[in-house]
């Protein structure tokens, strides 16, 4: 990782999918998603989007505490606790975007996106789950249920 130069802070576990590693950070009041060579460590691309609100955060948080999820097609779905979800495409094309919060937990919301069957599901606060429908790239259908907040 040396190789690519400054990426800012977060975190977010690395993601490892084909050629690329997908990484999320804070840098300057901007939360970022990059994407890296995994052969050579330089950065493919970076993508940023500005934080419309600050959160209180515990100190063992951070702002880029979730991990991005990548699908087959290498489609990136990521979550920052004061933004939302953003969605980009293999080459960093911002798909479609997903305001939500503020989250108001106290240890800061660290959820990373889980894919199922054409979904993109974000646990949410205690006893509820949000879904959006990310197969036709067109944006996001919310739609609110209420799950386990930890599944096997």
């Amino acid at each position: 990782m040396g190789r690519c130069g400054s990426i800012g802070s977060g975190y977010s576990s690395p993601i490892l999918s084909g050629d690329r590693i997908l990484l999320t950070a804070f840098e300057e009041g901007q939360l970022i998603t990059l994407s890296l060579d995994r052969a050579t460590g330089q950065i493919l691309w970076r993508r940023a989007v500005e934080r419309p609100r600050e959160e209180a955060l515990d100190s063992r948080n951070h702002q880029a505490a979730a991990s991005a999820a990548v699908d087959p097609a290498g489609n990136a779905y990521v979550f920052f606790g004061e933004f939302g979800l953003v969605a980009y495409d293999r080459e960093g094309v911002e798909r479609w975007r997903h305001p939500l919060g503020p989250c108001n937990n106290v240890y800061g919301m660290g959820a990373s996106p889980i894919l199922a069957e054409g979904l993109v599901i974000l646990p949410w606060r205690r006893s509820t789950s949000r879904d959006v429908r990310s197969r036709s790239g067109r944006g996001p259908t919310p739609s609110r249920r209420t799950t386990p907040t930890a599944m096997a």
